[in-house]
């Protein structure tokens, strides 16, 4: 088993990219693109692992924290593990998931 990004997560990543290079260097946005990927290959091996949080995305979905990111994901038994957000945890998440 493995893991997938949908577009709107590989659209997370660059922005949060792009921001904590802007802000802290581009090394600092490299280690924190590669923390990401080394918990979505943790994921994708233990998928229940996560939170489940009905309320905003059904039973479906589950939550991971990743320093101040909130990484949200699908798992089915079988097969990838599908990322679908890595959202800032200051950020209004009922809104941003609205879009």
């Amino acid at each position: 088993m493995g893991f997938q990004l949908t577009e709107t997560a590989t659209k997370d990543l660059a922005e949060i990219y792009a921001y904590v290079a802007d802000a802290d260097g581009e090394d600092r946005a490299e280690a924190i693109l590669e923390k990401f990927f080394s918990v979505f290959e943790l994921l994708a091996v233990t998928p229940s692992m996560g939170w489940l949080r009905e309320q905003l995305t059904g039973d479906d979905c589950r939550w991971w924290v990743v320093d101040k990111f909130l990484v949200i994901y699908s798992s089915n038994e079988g097969d990838d593990v599908l990322i679908m957000r890595v959202i800032h945890g200051a950020r209004d998440i009922e809104h941003v998931l609205s879009q």
